[in-house]
């Protein structure tokens, strides 16, 4: 009967500590966050993602038009025919992409003060 009881306890502490941990990640802001933006693997632009702003990046096939707003970055406006790109929306942390493959643009983003969460 003991023995029940202490594993649903084990369970719940577990349980618990999976929860703060995760809320820990994912709720916490990014600090140092910056994107590159390449065009043909070269960095073409470095955007800071503390300041909103808008960029515009000459692609292959036209222009790339980029907004950063509250920390994140995504793809407002491209000439590609798919849009995948805008598709995909904003990206906020480290070590997500946005790429326009008919562009031959890619976005990444780096952080500095990033823990690696993956397990």
């Amino acid at each position: 009967m003991h023995k029940k009881r202490n594993d649903i306890i084990l369970i719940i502490v577990i349980l618990i500590i999976a929860l703060v941990s995760f809320l820990f990640l994912y709720l916490t802001p990014n600090k140092n966050l910056v994107a590159y933006v390449y065009h043909n693997d070269d960095v073409v632009l470095q955007i800071d993602l503390k300041k909103d702003d808008s960029y515009t990046v000459q692609g292959d096939i036209g222009d790339v038009y980029i907004e950063v707003k509250n920390s994140k970055i995504r793809v407002l406006q491209s000439d590609c025919p798919d849009h995948i790109c805008i598709n995909q929306g904003y990206i906020s942390k480290a070590n997500q992409t946005i790429t326009c493959l008919p562009n031959k643009i890619y976005i990444i983003i780096v952080g500095n003060d990033e823990v690696d969460a993956i397990v």
